[in-house]
């Protein structure tokens, strides 16, 4: 794989006690880091990708969206959502000597969602864990390894107004830029498509799992503000890119495209209770079986253990 100049690191200022710290925040913000360090192989046919760039502009995240989710947080704390070790990918995964451009996006894409998770549900331990596994995925990738005091530290911001406020304007303007860096080339298209996919379906089988259990323990009216406003737009974004056959490999895209659509259309419709935790029934199989894939093709090559 190519090796290209990555950004600066992520820089939150007056988040974290007044000072500029770098910072994993979220999916969306290393994604950028994605982009630009890993090129898929050179023979990856031309694609005009101006309409696709100009699309995803479109559909960047307003700060004002961020902010909401974050703030969210704690409604599904109190609903019960918790980090478990268990259900992460990283539990089941070894990256030692894979070099598949097309398994390492997935893969990263959910070892990412299981991070945030982390970050948002669970303990600093928990974080540095998937920490770890990233940067065993992405070896090229000179990402920030944030110690003990730094993760706690953007914990607590992201548990306050002001922390809010200002990591919604920094992500916003993130996600814009890894929109644009991305539409500039095929390569760095199917990237970020294998990479959302992964981060798409890891996230759908952990909080699906999250709300079924919510059910059981009775805790869902704490839910019953949640609008999930950035869930949603994300899954257009991952819509534009299967449309354009863009999610991952394209011997694999078509495949996705379908499951991503039959994703989309079981967790639309909420309007009857009981129907849609029948759906969040099949959405969590129909993720495990994708999640599956990964670990097969982990196992193929000797890489589980």
């Amino acid at each position: 794989m190519a090796k290209t100049d990555t950004p600066r690191a992520f820089c939150a200022q007056g988040v974290l006690g007044g000072t500029g710290t770098s910072v994993l925040l979220t999916a969306l913000l290393l994604v950028t880091l994605l982009v630009l360090a890993l090129a898929l192989p050179a023979k990856a046919r031309a694609l005009q990708t101006g309409d696709v760039s100009v699309r995803l502009q479109s559909m960047v995240l307003e700060s004002s969206l961020i902010e909401k989710a974050l703030s969210e947080i704690r409604s599904f704390k109190k609903a019960g959502f918790i980090y478990q070790p268990q259900l992460s990918i990283s539990s089941s995964i070894s990256p030692t000597g894979r070099e598949e451009w097309d398994w390492r996006a997935v893969t990263s894409g959910m070892v990412t969602a299981d991070r945030d998770f982390a970050f948002c549900f669970g303990s600093v331990s928990d974080v540095q864990r998937e920490q770890k596994m990233l940067q065993l995925l992405l070896p090229k990738v000179r990402q920030t390894d944030l110690g003990a005091t730094q993760i706690a530290a953007v914990q607590k911001a992201m548990h306050t107004p002001k922390g809010q406020a200002e990591l919604a304007r920094y992500s916003s303007a993130e996600m814009k830029r890894m929109f644009a860096l991305a539409g500039e080339n095929e390569q760095s298209l199917r990237f970020l498509g294998g990479f959302l996919y992964g981060n798409f379906i890891e996230r759908l089988y952990t909080s699906s799992i999250m709300v079924l259990a919510a059910v059981e323990e009775d805790t869902m009216d704490a839910l019953s503000g949640v609008e999930m406003k950035t869930a949603e737009r994300m899954q257009d974004v991952l819509l534009l890119l299967a449309k354009n056959n863009l999610l991952g490999d394209s011997d694999l895209s078509a495949a996705r495209s379908r499951v991503v659509q039959k994703l989309v259309g079981l967790v639309k419709n909420r309007a009857q209770t009981q129907a849609f935790l029948a759906n969040l029934r099949k959405v969590v199989d129909i993720c495990q079986d994708e999640r599956d894939n990964v670990l097969d093709d982990d196992d193929e090559t000797g890489g589980r253990q």
